[in-house]
């Protein structure tokens, strides 16, 4: 970008078209092999791709697994496919877009959100992630179910057409159903819906249920020949192989193709940005050009605001770049950015904001080259003009209180924050007030993490009682403990952040979200807090629940490795399912994902239902030292608890540090449209 500077200032000039294809040109050239990425880029999208589909493949397969005393019906294996997309999502969407199909990944190139050389990339990743993630499924199960599985069908999680199905009913089901998925994909890519992400890892779990329930007793409802190659290879059963790589793949092709040229709409160019981007370099009636920007009051920040379309304006974010402008009474006669008409932001010179209250008429009304065409717009603008001088005038005056009450600053300035004078009226330094603050802070967070946790033993253990003329299935049990993590979140979560869960703890100190001492409080409000949850149910309970639970086994809801297993293929099963709940806070806490939050309890509850469903005869599914503990302390079995800790705190340190390294980034500052680098900028 071309730069002027006068009298020690910096300024930015027009950008020629020239410079910006040079530019262009400089930006493709230095991307790896002409995918428009940089090189550190290219592979975190790739590697999320493969983790991805490995996770796809690991955990949706999982669910489907015959064993242990557990058979998954249709209903359990789609909902458990439909969460594990759900899960991907929230760790990759942001990295990659979460793909994890190769008729996702054709129907973006389609789209025109992907390039040829990085279409390439995506598929090689997926494949491999899928062969990958099936192989550590058969890694850490019993061989035995894998050979009953082929006795009895296809293979384990293989995809195969039903024995009533023709060749050509099953091609035409997965072109359909895939046609859907990729359908609602073009629908979040519209960009109409370029605001409403937020609920899109819900989304696409409860349609990847619905297809998976629907489709699943006629073809397996592939939809994705990444997750249907895997299970083929590794049992070796090929059965009409070839639709699920012809029909998906094609309708990734088709599907697209009629959506992009039938159903999208571009949002269109907003005239008032064209209108505010020519008038920005027009002197005014004192011969300056319009200036976007406070620039009288030294040390006065410009509005970091790009004027850009309808559907691309953020109320709040209008909001916060307006009070972070430091404007001053004295640059009154500057620029102002309002929010109007329906949320268009413009900006707007206060003598001409004078002219219209003195010509108060509702109708059209031009200004700077605008026309708003409804009165509601003026309006707007007049009480949000009028409110915006209040607050600028009223920060800026000393506010009339008893002497003492208003601190003056060594600048001339004044200040009148609320706990000084507090403190100065009542006669206490301001440092104590604030350590008093601190320690209630830090008792408060202590607490909910003590009552969360205990919430936790208490009510989702609770759910697994079978003694009272009611015996819970392994389904019910699992989404029992995913919805009581959704009641602590929303409880909690703003509180503490609801960790109630010691390798979390771990996981936030490894990205640095919380200190070491907090952490070692954190961990000790943890475990009691297991002990008293489990403490209070054995209280409510019948004590025949819980000898009746040790004579048959290891005790009521304690954690313990499936006799089926062995110690080693346990501790793997921890690892790996504290690993993806750990990845799931990581994607929660990756700056990208800062506005992405009103969902959380939901998505975490869903995702401990999954994983429980699916490790849960493996190993119980405990992934909590915290959760594990209470129940052992009580019954006085510790059969290889020791898998408990290790596991899961080992899971925390290392996906936290490797999610950290290669996948976080972060939210690079707001940069301006080219259209309006035209317009004159302070340093």
């Amino acid at each position: 970008m071309s730069t002027n500077h006068q009298n020690g200032k910096e300024s930015r000039l027009p950008m020629p078209e020239s410079s910006v294809a040079a530019l262009d040109a400089e930006i493709k050239n230095k991307s790896w092999l002409g995918t428009g990425h940089s090189t550190r880029d290219v592979v975190s999208i790739v590697l999320a791709e493969f983790c991805g589909t490995a996770l796809l493949m690991f955990l949706g397969c999982m669910c489907t697994v015959t064993g242990f005393g557990n058979e998954p019906n249709n209903v359990s294996s789609g909902l458990g496919f439909g969460l594990t997309v759900m899960m991907v999502i929230i760790i990759f969407g942001h990295v990659s877009g979460a793909h994890i199909n190769p008729s996702v990944s054709i129907a973006a190139l389609v789209y025109g959100l992907l390039n040829v050389p990085m279409l390439i990339l995506y598929l090689i990743a997926q494949f491999l992630g899928g062969l990958c993630g099936y192989g550590i499924l058969m890694a850490v199960t019993p061989m035995q179910y894998f050979v009953n599985a082929l006795d009895t069908g296809n293979g384990a999680c293989t995809t195969a057409p039903h024995d009533d199905m023709a060749l050509l009913q099953t091609f035409g089901l997965e072109f359909f159903i895939t046609g859907i998925l990729v359908w609602t994909c073009c629908g979040l890519w519209d960009p109409r819906n370029r605001k409403m992400e937020e609920a899109n890892p819900l989304k696409f779990a409860l349609i990847i249920t619905g297809i998976s329930i629907a489709g699943g007793p006629y073809t397996g409802a592939s939809m994705n020949p990444a997750r249907t190659l895997p299970p083929a290879v590794w049992n070796g059963s090929y059965k009409a192989l070839w639709v699920y790589f012809v029909a998906p793949p094609l309708a990734g092709l088709i599907m697209p193709l009629i959506y992009k040229y039938v159903f999208r709409r571009e949002v269109p160019q907003d005239e008032q940005t064209i209108e505010l981007t020519k008038a920005a370099n027009e002197p005014n009636d004192i011969g300056e050009k319009n200036r976007f920007y406070t620039h009288d009051a030294p040390g006065s920040k410009p509005l970091k605001v790009v004027l850009r379309g309808l559907d691309d304006v953020d109320e709040k974010e209008l909001k916060e770049a307006l009070m972070e402008s430091d404007l001053k009474p004295t640059n009154l006669d500057q620029l102002y950015l309002m929010h109007l008409w329906g949320g268009v932001a413009i900006a707007l010179r206060s003598n001409i904001a004078c002219r219209l209250l003195s010509d108060f008429k509702l109708k059209i009304i031009e200004v700077v080259g605008v026309k708003v065409t409804t009165s509601v717009g003026f309006v707007t603008f007049i009480v949000a003009y009028c409110s915006r001088w209040h607050q600028v005038y009223h920060r800026r005056r000393p506010e009339r209180k008893a002497p003492g009450n208003t601190l003056q600053t060594q600048n001339g300035g004044w200040s009148n924050d609320e706990g000084q004078s507090r403190a100065r009226e009542q006669n206490v330094p301001k440092a104590r007030q604030t350590m008093k603050k601190s320690t209630l802070d830090t008792i408060s967070i202590l607490l909910a993490e003590l009552v969360g946790t205990a919430l936790l033993v208490f009510l989702g253990c609770m759910g697994c009682v079978g003694g009272l003329g009611w015996k819970p299935t392994h389904f019910e049990s699992c989404f029992n403990f995913g919805i009581v993590v959704m009641l602590i979140i929303q409880v909690f979560g703003c509180i503490s952040g609801s960790h109630i869960n010691p390798s979390v703890t771990v996981a936030a100190w490894v990205y640095e979200m919380i200190s070491t001492k907090m952490a070692i409080g954190y961990f000790i409000a943890q475990l009691i807090g297991g002990f008293m949850g489990f403490g209070m149910l054995k209280m409510l309970t019948p004590a025949a629940v819980f000898s009746e639970a040790l004579e048959k086994g290891a005790g009521f809801c304690v954690t313990f490795p499936n006799s089926s297993i062995t110690i080693l293929q346990a501790l793997g099963i921890e690892f790996l399912a504290t690993a993806v709940l750990i990845l799931v806070c990581c994607g929660v806490w990756d700056p990208r994902n800062k506005k992405l939050h009103d969902s959380v309890p939901i998505k975490f509850g869903l995702t401990i239902g999954c994983l429980a469903t699916a490790a849960g005869p493996y190993t119980g599914a405990s992934m909590n030292p915290a959760r594990s503990l209470g129940p052992v302390l009580w019954n006085g079995n510790w059969t290889a608890h020791w898998i408990y800790w290790v596991g899961p705190l080992t899971a925390a340190f290392t996906i936290a540090f490797v999610f950290k390294t290669v996948f976080r980034r972060e939210v690079p500052e707001p940069e301006y449209n080219r259209e309006l680098t035209a317009l004159n900028t302070e340093k």
